[in-house]
């Protein structure tokens, strides 16, 4: 089928299918009138209301088809992508036609099916186009603007307008239902640390087995300080028992080919450990965390919604300024991750103590040498990066000096912002 149809003028005409007069006049089949009666009343051909009333009483379903080609997605699930998008556009994290593409891969592979137009069920650049083209009355593509590589800095512009955006989402939302995430790597290297040799030794070096592998966990925590279940995530092909034992209390486990969270891990985490804790309360959550295409879906944004779960994604370029738990959490937990790693490997020399039978149990080790700071830290962490109490001050005041400059120069008003305690 060619890109932009048009249709034959030399072509017949076919009217177009009344779906509600089809179904009116079957109830008149229904309640004794003739087929030729009703579709002279209804203004139906007998030959087509022949066919539809003989599917109604054999039991199944009717379905109206339009003329020509077909949609390879079902006009119900377009819709749904459709209003799914948008709202990824209202949470100021607005997707690209690759992302759109992406977007219906992990909706599809989540929901177990299998469309045949798409190679892996991964949809092609005709059809992004398309879709934008029957979707046009809601969506739209707008065309970017170009800026130079020294104004694609992070700029008190870009943390003001998240701030802004903030402002509207957390306000009479209580600490403890303001939720962030982070994704980050624990390795079996316990890292160098400063130890005693004879004076002028040249090469200070000690004998330690690590294979700079590395495991990824996902970590949740609230404004109030409390952590959320962790969730484990293998590079393995199968998720085995034996690496699923003696970790933190309530932790979940997963695996994937990467080793790193993709759409149907974000799903999985989001159901067994954001879901559950956000139906304690019935009034308005935010869960804020980067803005990886890989962690939306219509699965998601569905739950979001009904669970009254509101998104917001950082900047990008800015996790060390505003992501809690990558500015107060994980410098501490690395820490105590480093001591775990040296006990395991000093007690066990010739032998590989980052097997990933241990691996539960060593993070739970070291989150229990965290404990006594944890609920310090993460309360710390949330109060930096400006996001309780709001305050965009606390992240303004960390830029360099020459990029708010910038921003003076160019005329932004960013300086009279940056005097506002959103608190």
């Amino acid at each position: 089928m060619p890109r932009t149809y048009k249709r034959d003028p030399r072509a017949k005409h076919h009217r177009p299918v009344d779906e509600e007069a089809i179904k009116r006049a079957l109830d008149a089949v229904a309640k004794g009138m003739s087929i030729r009666k009703a579709g002279e009343q209804f203004k139906i051909s007998k030959s087509a209301l022949h066919r539809y009333a003989k599917k109604a009483r054999s039991g199944r379903k009717l379905t109206f088809k339009k003329k020509g080609g077909q949609t390879a997605l079902d006009s119900k699930l377009e819709q749904e992508i459709s209003a799914s998008l948008s709202k990824c556009g209202e949470w100021g994290y607005p997707l690209s036609t690759f992302d759109v593409r992406c977007f219906v891969k992990y909706h599809l592979d989540i929901e177990g099916k299998n469309v045949l137009k798409f190679k892996n069920n991964f949809p092609g650049a005709d059809w992004a186009d398309g879709f934008l083209s029957r979707h046009k009355a809601i969506l739209s593509q707008r065309m970017c603007q170009n800026i130079k590589r020294s104004r694609a800095k992070l700029s008190p512009k870009v943390i003001n307008d998240y701030f802004d955006e903030l402002k509207d989402t957390v306000t009479d939302v209580p600490p403890d239902m303001i939720i962030n995430y982070d994704e980050t790597a624990l390795s079996d290297d316990p890292g160098r640390r400063k130890l005693i040799f004879k004076r002028g030794c040249k090469y200070p070096e000690r004998v330690m087995n690590e294979s700079k592998s590395n495991v990824s966990v996902m970590f949740a925590a609230t404004a109030s300080g409390k952590m959320l279940a962790p969730y484990i995530i293998y590079k393995a092909t199968n998720l085995y028992d034996l690496r699923c034992q003696g970790g933190p209390s309530g932790c979940f486990y997963n695996r994937t080919k990467s080793g790193w969270i993709d759409g149907n891990t974000f799903l999985d985490w989001f159901q067994r450990v954001v879901i559950p804790y956000c139906r304690r309360s019935n009034g308005k959550k935010v869960v804020i965390g980067d803005n990886l295409s890989s962690h939306l879906s219509p699965v998601v944004i569905r739950l979001s919604e009904q669970n009254n779960i509101q998104f917001v994604f950082l900047p990008a370029n800015s996790t060390h300024l505003t992501q809690p738990l990558d500015i107060a959490l994980f410098g501490p937990m690395k820490k105590c991750w480093r001591n775990v790693m040296e006990e395991a490997k000093f007690h066990e020399r010739n032998s590989n103590a980052f097997d990933k039978r241990y691996f539960p149990s060593h993070v739970r080790k070291a989150l229990q040498k965290l404990e006594p700071n944890l609920q310090k830290d993460i309360i710390a962490g949330f109060d930096k990066a400006g996001i309780f109490p709001l305050n965009r001050k606390r992240v303004l005041d960390r830029l360099p000096p020459e990029l708010c400059e910038d921003e003076d120069v160019d005329g932004s008003q960013a300086n009279s912002s940056t005097s506002v305690n959103d608190s």
